[in-house]
């Protein structure tokens, strides 16, 4: 067995789930809320992925709460809906290796 215990041997099969599995996770670090004049950045967990399309919609919240009686939250049904920014991350790292990536959205800044 070149110098493996019997104990050491490597299973082929979770070898190559692990070498597929594909991972895009929000990082516990990022924030819930961001200042006005803060910078919007998220931090995501990212393996097997070479390009992210991320679409940002923009909400007036007053106008939600007083046509649907209710506060605004994060499960709002978003098909059909058109996006105020669209922006594409493409990222030129080895797969199988897991890394934090940071998404920018310097634009946000200010709204």
């Amino acid at each position: 067995m070149s110098g493996l215990t019997a104990n050491k041997r490597i299973d082929v099969h979770k070898f190559k789930r692990w070498a597929d599995e594909v991972c895009l996770t929000f990082l516990p670090e990022n924030k819930d809320k961001f200042k006005i004049q803060e910078e919007v950045e998220l931090h995501l967990a990212v393996k097997n992925v070479s390009t992210v399309y991320c679409k940002v919609f923009e909400f007036n919240t007053l106008t939600y709460y007083r046509k649907n009686l209710k506060p605004f939250d994060s499960s709002i049904d978003l098909d059909g809906l058109e996006s105020t920014i669209t922006r594409k991350f493409e990222f030129n790292k080895p797969n199988n290796c897991k890394r934090k990536e940071k998404f920018a959205f310097p634009e946000l800044k200010g709204r």
